[in-house]
Order: structure tokens, then sequence, then C-alpha cells
């Protein structure tokens, strides 16, 4: 409930902190007019009706990572078999 003076990290105190996973960096506020803020970078003054959400960190998938990296690959390959083949 909103209450006058808070500021959003007495919020985030009051439900207990941060998460684990919880990416404090990119705390946004959200007014009811749909405006993001990031939390950090004002001295936001809270107003009722005001959200604050705080993302999940993003965790690295080992798959992911490796299949981003084969196409890179097999994207340079294929360029450079075009060109050699122009050469002949």
């Amino acid at each position: 409930t909103y209450q006058e003076g808070l500021t959003y990290l007495d919020y985030l105190e009051i439900a207990g902190g941060y998460g684990y996973r919880a990416d404090d960096g990119e705390t946004f506020i959200v007014k009811s007019n749909g405006e993001f803020i990031l939390a950090r970078k004002q001295k936001y003054q809270l107003e009722p009706g005001d959200m604050i959400l705080v993302p999940s960190k993003k965790e690295y998938n080992f798959i992911e990572g490796m299949t981003l990296w084969v196409t890179i690959v097999a994207q340079f390959a294929s360029v450079a078999g075009v060109i050699i083949a122009l050469q002949k």
C-alpha cells in the first residue's frame, strides 16, 4: 500500500529484499500512465499507482551460446567458400 515518503528501496525492504535471481541494477518504476523509469538513475518520488518491477537476471545457457557460435562460424565459412569460388 502506498505510503508517502517511502522510496522504492524502502518498499523492497518491506517485501523481503531482492531475491537471489533479481537483477537489482535493472529495477524499474512503472507509472500509472505506462512510463518506465530506471529506479537507480533518478531520485524519483513514488506516487500512488506506481509499480516497482525487478526483473530476473538472464541466465547463461550453454546450448544457446554454442548454437550461436556454430551459426557464426558456419556463416563465415559460407562467405569464405563463395569468395574462393569466385576467384577461380
